[in-house]
């Protein structure tokens, strides 16, 4: 008899433990992501947007990558340029990535970019298959500069 208790006793103890061990399984990491913004910024089409470029490192197993991107900038007295934009579906191999990305002016402004100086907020997103999703936002003055002229020939 005292032997069957025992038996009783150990196998609830065993299965206490495996459904434990089970219920504490670690969980699947997130995805990571990091990224920085240029130092100057670009003005295209004579200021209806400006190129900003940027970096970004993020982990293989991200499945989805985007970039979302505001630029404010003083432009006259209280006037403000203002744009947003982004890019998605970027590439993820744990190497650092570069590239730029065109914000436009807003729709409802009458202010375009000009040479000066302007603020960049930028959210890097990454999420896995299981839409467990990493952001990582970056703010930044940056120089806005005319494009390069092109050598004539």
């Amino acid at each position: 008899m005292l032997r069957r208790v025992v038996r009783i006793v150990l196998a609830v103890a065993l299965g206490t433990v495996l459904t434990t061990v089970v219920m504490v399984a670690p969980a699947a990491a997130q995805p990571t992501i990091g990224g920085g913004v240029g130092d100057t910024a670009t003005l295209v089409a004579e200021g209806v947007a400006v190129s900003v470029p940027f970096t970004y490192t993020c982990s293989p197993d991200s499945t989805s990558v985007s970039l979302m991107m505001e630029v404010l900038e003083r432009v006259r007295g209280h006037h403000l340029a203002r744009g947003v934009g982004g890019t998605t579906n970027l590439v993820c191999d744990g190497i650092e990535q570069v590239g730029s990305v065109q914000i436009p002016v807003a729709a409802n402004r009458d202010e375009t970019f000009r040479v000066g100086v302007g603020l960049v907020m930028a959210t890097f997103s990454a999420c896995d298959a299981t839409t467990s999703c990493t952001d990582f936002g970056i703010s930044k003055t940056v120089q806005i500069t005319k494009a390069p002229s092109l050598a004539k020939g």
